[in-house]
C-alpha cells in the first residue's frame, strides 16, 4: 500500500552527502581541465607510419587536412592496414597552411602570417580507433599550437624530425633555422657553406627542408640554373653533397631523402617524373602520366617506400562542381610500380567484423528487450513493510545522478580521462584505456551499488535522497526473515538490470509503480520512511 506522506527530501547526513557529491563532481571538473588534450610523449606511440594531404574544399571554401592511413602494418604496430587509394579528413581548415610536415603519429602545419598574429606552427596526432579500421586525431576539436614562431621570421618551409619540428625562414641577418625544444624556438644554425654561397651573389637560390624517414635534418638549395646541393645536418654540423642538375626549383613539387638518395617530383611538359638523384646523377623512377594540376603530394612508409600524388578529376556528365573529386596515385620508390590509380575512396568507420558485432549485439538487446519489458508483468500488488511508502520518480532520478557521478569519478582517477567523458562515453574512439571510461562506469557502479544496498540498504544517492531499498517479502508475514535490506544476490541482480539495461531502469520513471524490472525481478523496492524506524542491526557475514 502506498500513503501520501512525503518527508523532506535531504534531512540530516543526507545534506552532507549531497554536498560532497557536488564538490567531487566540481573538483574533477576543475582538476582536468584539458590541458594537452590527452597527448602522449611518445610520437610513435601506434607504430605506423602516416602521409598527410592538404586538399580544396569547394563548400564552405578552405582546405582539408586529409590523413593517408598506413597501407602495411608495421613491426610492433597495432592497427590495423588500410586499402590503398582510401583517404581520411582529419581537419577542415578555413586557412591553408605554407607548409606541413610529420613525424611519427603527429602532423605539424605552418600557417601564414596575418595582420592579426604572426606565422605559428599547429599539430594534430592520429591515434588508433579502439574498433573499426580508422583512426581519431588529437586534439578533437581543435589543433594544438607551439609557441608563435620568433618576432621578424619569415617561415616558408617545415619538416618533422627526430630533433622536433624544424622551421626554415629568412630574418634581417639572413637564413634562419629554428627547432622546437623544451617549449620554445631554439636557433639550430644555417650551414656556415650556404650563407658563403649566398653572400657570394646567389640571392636567387630556392631553399627547402627535406623529410628523411630516419629523422635527419636536410636542406635542399637549388640555384637559379638548377644546380642542387643537399646539406645534412650531422652530430659535427652541417655536410653537404652536390646533386648536379635538378631542374628549375619552381617545377619541384616534392622531395625527401630515402636512404642515400633524394627522390624528387618534377613536373615535365606533360607529366609529372618521379626521379631519383645521387651525387652521380639522376635516374627516373616513374613518369606519371595524365594528371591533372596536381592539389598535392607525400612520401609515405618506414622507409618512405611510396609516393602519393593527388589531383582534381574532372566532372564527367551532369556532375556539378560543388564538389570536388580527388584522384590518386600511389607509386613505388623502389620499382616505380603504380600500386593504386584511381579516385580516392572513403574509408567505413567500421570493419566486416565490428559490423558483424555490432549487428549480433543489437539482435541480442532487441531479445532482452522483448523478455523483459514487452512481457507481461504477474507481479501482485506490491505490500512494503510498516512505516514505508515508494519513493517518487524524481528522489530516484536524482539518486541515480549522484551515484552516476559517483562511479564516473572513481574512473576517471583510475584512467585519468576526464570526467565529462566517462559520462557521456565520449572516449570511445580514444587511445589507451580512454575507451574504457564508459563501460568501466557502468562497472563500477553496478560493483558499488549491489554492495551498498546490500549492506546498507542505500548508495551514497540514496543516502542523499533520503530513500532506501528494502526485501518486499519483509511486508509479508513471514517473508525474509523480518529483514529489510535485500541479500547479495538480489541486490546484483536489481543493479544489472539498472546498470546494463539502463533505458529499462529509466521505465521506472513513467512506470504507475515506479518500479523497474530489476526491482520487479529481485523482489525489492525503493521505498521513503514515513516514520522513525530503528537501526537495523549490521550483518554478521
Amino acid at each position: 500500500m502506498r500513503t501520501s506522506v512525503r518527508p523532506s527530501l535531504l534531512r540530516g547526513a543526507g545534506w552532507w552527502s549531497f554536498l560532497l557529491a557536488v564538490s567531487v563532481f566540481a573538483c574533477a571538473g576543475a582538476a582536468q581541465a584539458p590541458a594537452g588534450a590527452g597527448r602522449v610523449e611518445d610520437p610513435f606511440a601506434s607504430g605506423a607510419a602516416h602521409a598527410w594531404l592538404v586538399l580544396p574544399v569547394l563548400e564552405p571554401p578552405g582546405s582539408a587536412l586529409v590523413h593517408v592511413p598506413p597501407r602495411r602494418v608495421g613491426e610492433g604496430g597495432r592497427y590495423q592496414a588500410s586499402e590503398r587509394g582510401v583517404l581520411l579528413v582529419a581537419r577542415r581548415l578555413i586557412t591553408a597552411p605554407r607548409a606541413i610536415g610529420a613525424w611519427g603519429d603527429d602532423v605539424f602545419l605552418l600557417m601564414p602570417e596575418t595582420l592579426e598574429r604572426p606565422a605559428r606552427v599547429l599539430s594534430l596526432r592520429a591515434v588508433v580507433a579502439p574498433v573499426g579500421e580508422s583512426w581519431s586525431y588529437e586534439p578533437r576539436t581543435r589543433l594544438q599550437a607551439f609557441f608563435p614562431l620568433p618576432k621578424g621570421m619569415r617561415a616558408t618551409s617545415l619538416v618533422g624530425s627526430a630533433l622536433g619540428v624544424v622551421v626554415l625562414g629568412t630574418q634581417e641577418s639572413g637564413v634562419s633555422l629554428v627547432r622546437f625544444e623544451a617549449g620554445a624556438w631554439v636557433e639550430l644554425g644555417a650551414p656556415s657553406g650556404l650563407a658563403d654561397r649566398l653572400a657570394g651573389g646567389l640571392a636567387g637560390e630556392d631553399l627547402r627542408l627535406l623529410p628523411d624517414p630516419g629523422g635527419g635534418v636536410h636542406l635542399l638549395s637549388v640555384t637559379p640554373s638548377g644546380a642542387g646541393m643537399l646539406w645534412t645536418l650531422g652530430e659535427d654540423g652541417w655536410g653537404s653533397g652536390a646533386l648536379g642538375d635538378v631542374g628549375p626549383a619552381d617545377q619541384i613539387l616534392d622531395g625527401a631523402v630515402v636512404g642515400a638518395r633524394v627522390v624528387l617530383a618534377r613536373r615535365t611538359s606533360d607529366a609529372i617524373e618521379l626521379a631519383a638523384l645521387t651525387s652521380a646523377g639522376s635516374e627516373r623512377i616513374a613518369l606519371i602520366e595524365d594528371t591533372g594540376e596536381p592539389f598535392d603530394s607525400a612520401f609515405q612508409g618506414r622507409r618512405f617506400e611510396s609516393f602519393v600524388l593527388a589531383w582534381e578529376d574532372p566532372p564527367q556528365g551532369d556532375a556539378g562542381a560543388e564538389s570536388v573529386a580527388v584522384e590518386l596515385v600511389e607509386i613505388s620508390t623502389a620499382t616505380g610500380e603504380t600500386l593504386y590509380r584511381g579516385l580516392a575512396v572513403r574509408a567505413l568507420p567500421i570493419g566486416a567484423a565490428q559490423f558483424r558485432l555490432l549487428a549480433a549485439s543489437l539482435v541480442g538487446l532487441m531479445a532482452i528487450v522483448l523478455l523483459i519489458v514487452l512481457k507481461p508483468s504477474v507481479e501482485a500488488p506490491v505490500k512494503l513493510p510498516d512505516g514505508f511508502a515508494l519513493a517518487e520518480p524524481s528522489r530516484r532520478l536524482f539518486a541515480t545522478v549522484i551515484d552516476v557521478l559517483v562511479a564516473a569519478f572513481i574512473v576517471s582517477l583510475a584512467l585519468g580521462a576526464p570526467l565529462v567523458e566517462v559520462i557521456t562515453f565520449g572516449g570511445l574512439l580514444s587511445p589507451g584505456n580512454a575507451w574504457m571510461g564508459g563501460p568501466g562506469m557502468l562497472v563500477v557502479g553496478f560493483v558499488v551499488g549491489g554492495v551498498s544496498e546490500w549492506a546498507f540498504g542505500r548508495t551514497l544517492g540514496k543516502l542523499s535522497t533520503a530513500c532506501r531499498v528494502v526485501d518486499v517479502r519483509a511486508g509479508r508475514e513471514g517473508g525474509s526473515g523480518g529483514r529489510l535490506r535485500p541479500v547479495l544476490w538480489r541486490s546484483l541482480v536489481r543493479n544489472s538490470v539498472k546498470w546494463a539495461l539502463p533505458p529499462i531502469a529509466a521505465l521506472a520513471l513513467i512506470d504507475p509503480s515506479t518500479r523497474h524490472r530489476g526491482d520487479v525481478i529481485s523482489g525489492l523496492a525503493v521505498v521513503i520512511p514515513t516514520e522513525e524506524q530503528p537501526e537495523e542491526p549490521a550483518d554478521d557475514g
